[in-house]
């Protein structure tokens, strides 16, 4: 393969779910074992910095920079890149949060394509941190995200257990479709 097919079509591995529900610890393990480069959650870093609580609008911001950042990391020619979140997950807490979303958000989120897309089960102890909202609804918004998986045909994988099972899981799902 030439470099020019490697920038273009690095394998893509999205995983989303609710908080707490171990995305970003899945992430890490995933790319230690792939070799993989992580595209991190543009969140964590956005609300550290912002100086008032996050209006509607700042979903927009978030989202813009996400998609930013995981396209330019997609052009860097990595063979393997690892979405520590995607547009889905600020979709669902915007009409969680606000009973809305802003159309430009769902206009990136369709512009979003993954090779695996691997959906963490908040079947994880909750996990204390500032920027968290919500340890008592994260079975009712995981059902939301099944719901709109299914009702958009998406392919994804479930991940679930403790430990290695849920890492395994997410490592043989991939490997599966990497090659």
């Amino acid at each position: 393969m030439n470099s020019t097919h490697l920038i273009a079509n690095p394998y893509k591995i999205g995983i989303i779910g609710p908080e707490s529900s171990g995305k970003t610890t899945l992430c890490y393990s995933l790319a230690k074992v792939l070799d993989a480069v992580i595209v991190p959650e543009v969140a964590v870093k956005y609300l550290e910095l912002l100086k008032a609580p996050y209006q509607e609008s700042d979903l927009l911001k978030i989202a813009t920079q996400q998609f930013d950042i995981e396209k330019k990391t997609y052009n860097s020619g990595e063979r393997v890149v690892i979405s520590d979140t995607n547009l889905l997950v600020i979709i669902i807490w915007s009409l969680e949060k606000y009973g809305q979303c802003n159309p430009k958000i769902i206009e990136l989120y369709k512009q979003q394509r993954y090779d695996a897309l691997l959906l963490c089960k908040p079947d994880l102890p909750w996990e204390y941190h500032p920027q968290r909202e919500n340890p008592m609804d994260r079975d009712r918004l995981y059902d939301r995200y099944l719901q709109f998986l299914n009702s958009e045909g998406m392919k994804f994988e479930i991940i679930e257990g403790k430990g290695d099972k849920r890492v395994n899981k997410a490592i043989e799902y991939t490997r599966k479709n990497l090659n």
